[in-house]
């Protein structure tokens, strides 16, 4: 008896590895049931369901309705936050009636914790710390020693970007912005990165001294994970996988923007050699190897015993 991976497809970026591509990776009896827009993606299952019948699914918890497959274990992954509308509806619906929900973060757990659950667990997307690692910086990226990192984009929600700015008038220091969206800067002191790869990022993120977070809304913040895999402390907001997380070896959050400046300010001028990141992180699971370690413990739970 095998079991079903269910969401509309493992990547809609051509060449990019995604979470579900890990899980098809970590348990060889899983199978792909994805390649289907989340409009038909229900009828689809269901009609694969009246051929075959698996001994259990996992399945993205957001942006598809509940599918009754009878008696079918079902573990589901909440990712996203939506607090109202149809999304909502669908994901309340299936934290009820799934045998386990797992959440990426506390913080995406905060927001559901309430709604009447079988069983939640909390595991973070791991990163690979065997690729994101401490190393010298790049002397051709010429990036100014000692600058912040910022990885994100110029939105105001989620990124923060209108924070991004304050603090970067507030400290007026050498920074580096890794942006989705392309644009320039006409400031000398702010290096601008565009859509780079994961090699030139882990380059880009060896040659600064911290990161920042500056959204309003994270459910996770991949990025400052990796970031701090290669040890850069980080001041975040109080978001994602930084809420209420009082293990201070990776940096600092801040609950407001006047404590998010000054913790800015007070990290940049410290010794950083005081932090570190990279053992925090681990230590908290939010690598790849303690990811797939806790996903394959719950499957063979709830598989064999609900």
């Amino acid at each position: 008896m095998v079991g079903w991976l269910i969401n509309d497809y493992l990547s809609t970026i051509p060449g990019t590895k995604t979470f579900w591509h890990d899980l098809l990776e970590w348990i060889p009896e899983l199978s792909d049931k994805t390649g289907y827009d989340f409009g038909i993606l229900k009828e689809k299952v269901e009609h694969q369901f009246s051929l075959e019948k698996p001994k259990y699914v996992i399945r993205n918890g957001t942006f598809f309705p509940w599918i009754n497959l009878q008696n079918v274990k079902t573990i589901s992954l909440i990712q996203d936050i939506y607090r109202s509308g149809n999304l909502r509806n669908m994901q309340e619906e299936v934290i009820r009636k799934s045998d386990c929900v797992v959440f990426n973060s506390k913080y995406t757990y905060n927001e559901y914790r309430h709604i009447p659950c079988k069983r939640s667990e909390i595991i973070s997307l791991g990163v690979d710390f065997d690729f994101f690692t401490p190393g010298n910086p790049k002397i051709d990226l010429d990036i100014p020693k000692n600058s912040i990192l910022f990885i994100g984009s110029t939105t105001v929600y989620p990124k923060g970007f209108d924070l991004l700015l304050k603090t970067s008038n507030a400290l007026k220091v050498p920074m580096v912005w890794v942006l989705k969206d392309n644009i320039n800067s006409s400031l000398n002191r702010i290096k601008i990165f565009n859509r780079i790869d994961h090699n030139t990022l882990r380059d880009v993120i060896r040659s600064c001294s911290m990161l920042i977070c500056t959204s309003k809304e994270e459910t996770q913040h991949l990025a400052g994970i990796e970031a701090a895999a290669c040890n850069l402390p980080i001041i975040a907001t109080n978001v994602g996988i930084y809420f209420e997380n009082e293990n201070k070896g990776w940096g600092h959050f801040a609950k407001t923007e006047e404590d998010f400046i000054k913790a800015v300010i007070s990290l940049y001028n410290s010794n950083k050699q005081e932090y570190n990141p990279r053992k925090s992180f681990l230590d908290q699971g939010f690598d790849k190897n303690s990811c797939r370690k806790k996903w394959i413990k719950i499957i063979n739970e709830v598989k064999n015993y609900g």
